[in-house]
């Protein structure tokens, strides 16, 4: 084995999100920071490496900005090493740049705006329309390459599509892509559009170079045949507990003085879940799905019919289609941990992991068992081809099989639902290590909070998000001890920067810096904001005898924005204080962990102890329109991402705003939208 230690091909994998190093040599198996491996930022500030065999494989977690035929280099001692001799370490680079992904995913092009545009009843009334690509999505997390613009062959009209296609043009020019992601149309292009069929195209390419592309067709109406201009706020993809918020979105300026808006609702495939098809606002709660045999993946198409009558021929019929997607699984396995004795039977149950999207396993759960050893992820744990007796949602071992003693064994269970795209799988992980003599048993547990509805405690995820604190306790499971008191607790950790086991948490880390307790609660700025941390609790009894829990738990990524310039866009950047502005989240927000994501608006003011004031309350809708409310000045709006973990992101925008000339009576009359052309309603987004 004199032949040099070193790196082959690398290649992206085919979701994006990672990259395969192939290794002259099999290697001592590691899972770590691949700060410890790799020279150089490009792979992000928290992607994780793991070796097993002659494989490299990293996975990133947001923040990578490596490039298809960049060269990856070692760091001068990586923690990298040849598997039969443990103290010879791998060096050079990888022998060519990253290839592109064999199979690469396409991105996905969506295109939102009106699908009726007609001149305002008074003028200086109608508000920019926005036409956004920000529901684009880009597989693998990373901003895209390209975003293009252009007027589609089905616009013939030379007016229509020589004002459009200038502004496809001007929006074309801007120099970072992300920035192109909304086309705006002002009151004077409106207005002079003719009555017709306006159309716009987008084509987003990926970080892949591939691409896609969406179109939104428009009617521009005459003035004989004016109807409600309306849209239907709400979730393309929402999940099943969070069930289907609907409502028009109207624009006030297509309701003129003495008109009212009636609104039909229905449903092309279950017409029954909606109840009450007048109504402005249509929900659909988790319960009415289930109820209807809805399940996760069906795909439901809301119509929406708005006249300014209940008899009138004339009005604006849309449509949203609707896919229910299913929430994360939440694992749950429950057994013994830390050190066990090697002459006893364990049992490990996962029977209490749950569906959110299926409380009642309409569809069962499904259950896979296994066993890993940190050494060698490639070797068995136990002697003689044995693997214990699964039965459902049950796994029992005999210890005495484990192939040694006073060894560290990593037990897991894959919880699995659906199949292809709706395919949904989540794990949990105990650690245990045999002892041959007696131990002492003793479990850790997170805490989660309280349901108030129950008085019980929450069951926790299956990740732990990394802007929140982390609480465990730990507790005596040995039936053969009573000893409640005189124990003193020693806690340890290792995390995606920490390299050996046994850390141990310091008084700062913790809240209230108390150490030797039962219960603590590390602070989330001690967390790794990726990867896996494992706690482990030594016990000492006033008798002298020692027991060792552990844990291991995941750590979620939250959500990021990937543009440069921030993910916050507004239709202008200076407005009067009889003006209001358009506040979007763009595309470039999104969590690396694919978990949906809410939205908040607000203002933002350092001067405050909670900087972050919200004007909306945390909904799917990207878009938000702002008044000034404190007369002119400048004002730092901010839009940010919240993840089912309640990580957030934020970026943020100056907005100034003048003072407007006085106005007379008259004058406020007419620029002052009526609302009670529209009627009044609770707005569930709000």
């Amino acid at each position: 084995r004199d032949a040099p230690r070193t790196l082959g091909a690398a290649q992206f994998s085919d979701d994006g999100t990672g990259i395969t190093v192939q290794l002259s040599a099999e290697a001592v198996p590691w899972v770590g920071p691949c700060t410890s491996i790799f020279s150089g930022s490009t792979l992000g500030s928290g992607a994780v490496c793991s070796v097993s065999g002659k494989v490299l494989t990293v996975q990133f977690t947001g923040d990578a900005t490596v490039q298809t035929g960049t060269t990856l280099s070692l760091v001068d001692a990586p923690l990298l090493f040849d598997i039969l001799s443990p103290i010879v370490s791998f060096s050079g680079n990888t022998s060519s740049g990253v290839q592109t992904c064999s199979s690469c995913p396409q991105p996905v092009a969506r295109l939102t705006g009106p699908a009726v545009m007609a001149t305002p009843c008074l003028s200086g009334e109608l508000k920019p329309v926005l036409i956004s690509a920000a529901a684009s999505s880009e597989p693998s997390g990373r901003p895209f390459r390209d975003v293009q613009w252009s007027v589609p062959s089905s616009v013939t009209d030379t007016t229509t599509r020589t004002l459009l296609q200038t502004k496809c043009s001007t929006l074309n020019a801007v120099p970072n892509p992300m920035d192109r992601m909304s086309l705006y149309l002002t009151e004077a292009d409106i207005t002079s559009l003719p009555p017709g069929a306006p159309a716009v195209t987008v084509t987003v390419t990926s970080f892949f170079q591939k691409s896609a592309s969406a179109q939104l067709d428009m009617r521009k109406m005459d003035s004989a045949e004016r109807t409600p201009v309306v849209k239907i706020r709400g979730q393309d993809t929402p999940l099943m507990s969070y069930g289907i918020k609907l409502q028009p979105d109207v624009d006030v300026s297509s309701v003129c003085t003495g008109k009212t808006v009636a609104w039909s609702w229905s449903c092309t495939e279950l017409p029954d879940l909606v109840t009450d098809a007048s109504s402005a606002i249509q929900t659909v709660n988790r319960a009415a799905l289930l109820a209807a045999g809805v399940h996760v993946g069906t795909s439901l198409t809301f119509i929406l019919d708005a006249s300014f009558s209940k008899l009138a021929t004339a009005k604006t019929t849309i449509s949203k289609v609707v896919t229910l997607q299913g929430d994360a699984l939440v694992p749950h396995l429950s057994g013994p941990s830390g050190e066990v004795q090697s002459t006893s039977t364990l049992v490990f149950d996962a029977s209490q992991s749950s569906d959110p999207s299926d409380p009642y396993n309409v569809e069962p759960l499904r259950f896979s068992f296994s066993c890993s050893r940190p050494d060698n992820a490639l070797a068995s744990c136990f002697s003689g081809g044995y693997s214990g007796t699964k039965l459902g949602a049950v796994w029992t071992v005999d210890a005495s099989k484990f192939v040694r003693t006073d060894f560290q064994y990593q037990l897991q269970v894959q919880v699995a639902k659906g199949t292809g795209n709706t395919a949904r799988v989540a794990s949990a992980m105990l650690m245990l290590v045999p002892k041959l003599e007696a131990v002492v048993s003793a479990s850790i547990t997170r805490f989660c909070g309280i349901d108030p509805s129950s008085g019980t405690a929450v069951m926790c995820g299956a990740k732990h998000s990394p802007t929140r604190d982390l609480t465990l306790s730990v507790a005596l499971t040995d039936t053969s001890t009573s000893a409640t008191t005189g124990v003193t607790y020693l806690w340890s950790y290792t995390a995606a920067t920490v390299a050996v086991l046994g850390v141990e948490l310091r008084a700062l880390d913790v809240q209230g810096g108390l150490i030797n307790s039962s219960q603590l609660t590390i602070r989330s700025s001690a967390l790794p904001t990726s990867g896996t941390i494992v706690v482990q609790c030594q016990l000492t009894l006033a008798d002298g005898r020692i027991g060792l829990a552990m844990l291991s738990i995941q750590m979620s990524s939250p959500p990021i924005c990937n543009t440069a310039s921030g993910c916050l866009a507004l239709t202008s950047a200076s407005i009067t204080t009889l003006e209001s502005v358009e506040i979007s989240a763009t595309a470039g927000f999104t969590s690396p962990d694919g978990l949906a994501l809410l939205f908040e608006f607000g203002v933002y003011s350092s001067s405050l102890d909670q900087p972050y004031k919200p004007e909306t309350s945390q909904s799917e809708t990207k878009v938000y329109r702002y008044y000034p409310g404190s007369g002119p000045g400048t004002y730092v709006l901010y839009a940010c991402a919240i993840d089912a973990m309640a990580a957030r992101v934020c970026s943020t925008g100056n907005l100034t705003v003048t003072a407007a000339a006085p106005l007379n009576s008259d004058q406020v009359v007419a620029l002052l939208p009526d609302f009670s052309r529209v009627g009044a309603t609770q707005d569930v987004f709000a």
